[in-house]
């Protein structure tokens, strides 16, 4: 815009009085200039006294170039050096991050940008060429001593710095930019339509991107070793196959593909089979790919089943390189603006490694590769950064962009230096964090995330993320290489093992109480591959350790306190030996004294509890042993037994003890595979004191079973060792101190989960660290109490206290326990509803099947099955119902009462007769005339009426006339759990009726569907003859004399 007289007049003497009061040093400029530089002075006048990177410099956007006016350019103000001169400048604020500077925009011009330096900076502290996007590292060379004019001094029109000259190395474009990578002229292709998403497009890339993997990558598994992997080997593959219309061979995995790889992609030393994948259709049409070795016998082989995502046309013409229809294919696609066929558009910096376009492209020849990035067309820019040599006299870097750029902005994929440094200090807050930091952890670390907002000026609730620093910070795999590098400069050596050797070395300077990692080794056990140790206690918790006495925490403090802490990569009984024996060391040499064990020195540790680890077990006998070796005297609890003659598990059984809720979780886990009996048994050897029969306990587990058989194998084995550790008449400790030993490791169990709140899964040094700061806070509580007597919370630690907690925590167990019964009760009762309502539907329908004369086997089965699973249900409900709290209600279809036969019946459902009858109860014999496959089980309890019997059968009960004769069959009420014998559902479906014979012997016909009386041969089925042995047995009311379950009728031959 125009200034007229008196803006110019107010604006020079705005200048002057900030002159002469310091605030501003400044060359001669243009109106413009001064405007800007007057609203810049306004903006960020209060910049000096906040950081130096504050939000407005962070996301600094800057404005147009300002043209020179024709007096600076007749004064010569816009000269850079002698012979060059600019146009347009811009003046930007201190520590302003310009990323793309505004170059001319037409071959000539220049724009000079204008960046003030901090009193006593250097281009160290401030480089704005290390802040652009653009490449300028190709061609560039640098010049001291350049005189430059556009900051005359007062002596002199020029001032000296040095010059740093480059020109701009574009871009990276793909190989196939503007224009078709097939010559779609020939193929009479549309006009390119504007791009538009859509599922096809969605489904197309797929397709290909899927068709790309599997040809880039081949099958993936190893070449089996054989003579036809010898003949890959050789490279000399003559394999045919599987399937005769293999087509081509497996020389190349497809004529019109052609496999690139990046520079920085991995290199698999692995060898990979070399099995061509072939797409192939299975005898129901489905489509599958897989490798043509694979076969049967060969299946470690690649084969993919689910190509339900891809166009299967379009996925087999690439296989089969069917280039006419893929050319189709793809054809439309080019036209709706995707496709190998359509230009590519990629571009990448100079800066980036990349080699390989992301896209596939079509090649005049056919062939399907990925396009190869090139060095786009050269660029005219041209970039002259000026760097005074004295900042007192010229606080300003000058930076001169001459020329336009012949190609489109790279992405912002580096992260200027001043972002980068202001990142460094947000990660440093973090301190020892850093050791295990990445993308994900600092933002969710709340110093770092803090400190973020106010760098941003950030208020909102959400919080910032990191690309709202810069976008290149959105890439977590760059944050993450910012990150490692940071990371090694303060952890030079690494944060595994040999970051632990590096803390123990720089450890050796502190004061010793002080010291936290005490030991880091490596140890070969022979037969076992090398381990690592290492140890981390405070020599406090060494002092703490001599006063440890019966129970798994400390009386005095009320509290349970880790000791000692290790790291370790074997669980083996010689690893735990060596572990345990550096541990003790460590404590040797901090103390004076040795660890002391009250059955070894006569005073010291009486009990360890340990949980069932076989190793730990062991690692201790074995320490024991060895520090007995070579030790006059007897064993304190055993007075015969010499110290040196003890064996490991001698040990164990006179100090070790299993901790009851570990041991009860491994027996729990077996309570399905074993009876409630044996479950009993194995909980009962628990105990401190004697079991009434322990042999017949013993017996009785190892009859209960292959799982309860092998449970007690592993409790007798180590020389009863474990089982001693369990059940006190086994083991050598002292009763009172039994007793007086915890039962449980719980303590030590609460500490494992307060630190794991503190995170899991770190590398070594990290962790440490987190231990270091857990384990100083404890100490620090431990002071406390000692110091002051303050407890960590209001509730004092008594006896009391912990009892109540201990049975309010199985109160709750059980409350869960219980409340999981009693919801798999209702669900079994809901179940078992459903399936008697559905045995009466089929039930009904079977009679109406039967009197219509038609075939009845399709309708037994249907009601055998759900019978079956009726039956299922109630073998499993009387167990749920003892386990149950007893409140939940019984359906009422279920809950039947002997008192009410005949109300069940009326309403439809099985009926039982009443057991104050008279009716007596037997069981009958499987007849002798059966065939000896016959499984006697077939033969139910059912109810006979005694012929000299004068009680008759309720109405409902009675059984129909002879002609059509009634079975029975055992029905259980579970509700009442007691067994009843109840009609079955089918009771009502006649049977042929039996006849008597000239000899007396009842004849029965066994219950056959219509026309199903003759055999195979089609003769007709004689009735088999009853037995002398019951003769009496006249009533209807009879056993049918078959396998199969009553009531039901054989299977149909034609169908077996």
């Amino acid at each position: 815009m125009p200034f007229n007289l008196l803006q110019l007049e107010a604006l020079e003497k705005a200048r002057k009085i900030l002159e002469e009061a310091g605030l501003l040093n400044s060359p001669p400029s243009s109106p413009h200039a001064e405007v800007t530089r007057f609203k810049q002075l306004l903006d960020f006048s209060q910049d000096s006294v906040h950081e130096t990177s504050s939000p407005s410099t962070i996301k600094y956007i800057a404005p147009p170039a300002a043209p020179y006016t024709s007096e600076d350019i007749y004064f010569g103000r816009n000269r850079t050096t002698i012979k060059a001169e600019a146009q347009k400048f811009i003046r930007h604020p201190k520590n302003g991050i310009v990323e793309y500077p505004e170059t001319g925009s037409f071959q000539g011009e220049a724009v000079v940008h204008i960046f003030p330096l901090q009193l006593g900076a250097s281009k160290e502290d401030f480089d704005p060429k290390l802040n652009i996007q653009y490449g300028i590292w190709g061609k560039h060379g640098s010049q001291p001593n350049t005189r430059l004019f556009l900051f005359p001094q007062e002596n002199e029109s020029f001032t000296l710095c040095n010059q740093f000259k480059a020109e701009c190395m574009a871009v990276k474009k793909c190989s196939y930019s503007g224009r078709p990578a097939y010559d779609v002229s020939n193929l009479g292709m549309e006009q390119i339509s504007p791009f538009v998403d859509s599922a096809e497009r969605e489904v197309f890339m797929k397709t290909l991107g899927f068709f790309c993997s599997l040809l880039q990558n081949g099958c993936l598994f190893n070449p089996e070793i054989d003579q036809c992997d010898s003949d890959d080997e050789a490279e000399d593959d003559d394999y045919d196959g599987i399937f005769e219309d293999t087509g081509h061979g497996s020389e190349s995995p497809s004529v019109l593909y052609e496999v690139l790889c990046d520079i920085r992609s991995i290199k698999q030393d692995v060898p990979r089979c070399k099995g061509k994948l072939v797409f192939r259709k299975d005898n129901f049409g489905h489509s599958f790919i897989q490798c043509e070795k694979r076969r049967k016998g060969h299946q470690a082989h690649l084969i993919i089943r689910n190509l339900n995502e891809f166009n299967l046309e379009y996925l087999h013409a690439l296989f089969e390189d069917n280039l006419p229809i893929i050319l189709e294919f793809e054809k439309q696609a080019a036209a709706a603006g995707y496709g190998p066929l359509f230009p590519c558009s990629f571009v990448s910096s100079t800066r980036e490694q990349k080699e390989l376009c992301l896209n596939f492209h079509r090649t005049a020849d056919g062939i399907l590769k990925r396009g190869q990035l090139v060095q786009s067309e050269p660029c005219s820019a041209r970039f002259e950064i000026y760097y005074p040599n004295d900042t007192s006299l010229n606080p300003w870097i000058a930076m001169v962009c001459r020329n336009p750029h012949s190609h489109s902005d790279p992405r912002a994929t580096r992260t200027p230096r001043a972002i980068e440094e202001l990142f460094n200090s947000l990660l440093n807050t973090l301190g020892w964090k850093l050791a295990d930091a990445t993308p994900r952890k600092i933002i969710l670390d709340a110093a770092f995330m803090t400190r973020l907002r106010n760098i941003l000026g950030w208020a909102g609730l959400r919080d910032p993320s990191l690309s709202d620093l810069h976008p290149s910070l959105g890439n977590f795999d760059h944050t993450a290489r910012l990150i490692n590098k940071l990371r090694l400069e303060q952890f030079p050596h690494g944060t595994g093992f040999q970051g632990i050797l590096a803390m123990i070395e720089a450890n050796a300077s502190l004061p010793s109480d002080e010291v936290y990692v005490r030991c880091a080794e490596k140890h070969d056990i022979p037969g076992e591959k090398s381990f690592s140790l290492i140890i981390c206690m405070f020599k406090r918790m060494s002092e703490l350790l001599l006063q440890f006495e019966i129970e798994a925490w400390f009386p005095k403090y009320s509290r349970s306190i880790v000791v000692a802490r290790a790291f370790t990569t074997s669980q083996s009984a010689a690893a735990h030996q060596i572990l345990f024996r550096r541990i003790f060391e460590i404590v040797e040499a901090d103390t004076g004294q040795q660890v002391q064990f009250r059955h070894i020195h006569g005073a010291g540790w009486d009990t360890i509890i340990a949980d069932e680890h076989r190793g730990q077990a062991l690692g201790l006998g074995l320490y024991l042993q060895e520090i007995c070796r070579n030790m006059a005297g007897y064993c304190s609890v055993e007075w015969t037994k010499p110290l040196h003659e003890l064996k490991p598990y001698d040990h164990t059984k006179r100090c070790l003890r299993i901790c009851f809720q570990h041991y009860s979780t491994r027996v729990r886990s077996l309570k399905p595979h074993v009876s409630t009996v044996i479950y009993g048994a194995m909980m009962s050897l628990y105990s401190a004191e004697p079991i009434s029969d322990y042999k017949a306990t013993l017996s009785l587990i190892q009859h209960g079973g292959k799982k309860a058989a092998d449970w007690l194998k592993n409790k007798l084995s180590a020389d009863k060792s474990i089982l001693a550790a369990v059940y006190h008449p086994e083991s050598k400790i002292p009763l009172e101190v039994w007793k007086a030993s915890p039962n449980m490791t719980n303590g030590n169990e609460q500490s494992h989960r307060n630190i794991y709140r503190d995170g899991i899964r770190m590398s070594l040094v990290p962790g440490a660290m987190r231990s270091f700061q857990f384990d100083s806070r404890s100490m620090v509580t431990l002071e406390l109490f000692q110091e002051h007597g303050i407890y960590p919370q209001d509730r004092l630690p008594t006896y009391h206290l912990r009892a109540s907690r201990a049975v309010s925590r199985t109160k709750k167990v059980q409350e869960r326990t219980v409340q999981a019964n009693d919801n798999e009760l209702k669900k079994t009762y809901t179940q078992m509803s459903k399936l008697q309502d559905k045995v009466l539907t089929q039930t009904n329908s079977l009679k109406r099947t039967y009197v219509a004369g038609k075939d009845t086997e399709a309708a037994v089965k249907r009601v055998r099955a759900t019978e079956k699973q009726l039956e299922g249900l109630r073998a499993c409900v009387s167990s749920l119902q003892d386990q149950s709290s007893g409140t939940v209600p019984i359906p009422e279809c279920l809950n039947v009462h002997p008192s009410q036969p005949e109300q069940m019946q009326a309403n439809g459902g099985p009926s039982k007769p009443n057991i104050n009858s008279g009716i007596e109860q037997r069981i009958l014999q499987a007849p002798a005339h059966l065939p000896s496959h016959v499984n006697q089980h077939d033969y139910q309890t059912i109810q006979h009426i005694p012929s000299n019997s004068q009680t008759r059968l309720p109405q409902p009960l009675q059984p129909p006339p002879p002609s059509i004769p009634l079975y029975h069959t055992p029905q259980y009420d579970y509700a009442n759990s007691i067994q009843h014998s109840y009609l079955s559902p089918l009771a009502t479906v006649p049977l042929p009726a039996p006849y008597i014979s000239q000899n007396s012997v009842v004849h029965v016909h066994p219950w056959m569907p219509p026309n199903q009386q003759r055999d195979s041969y089609g003769r007709e089925n004689g009735p088999p003859n009853v037995p002398v042995a019951y003769p009496n047995l006249h009533s209807p009311w009879i056993q049918n004399p078959y396998s199969y379950p009553c009531p039901y009728p054989p299977p149909n031959p034609s169908y077996m």
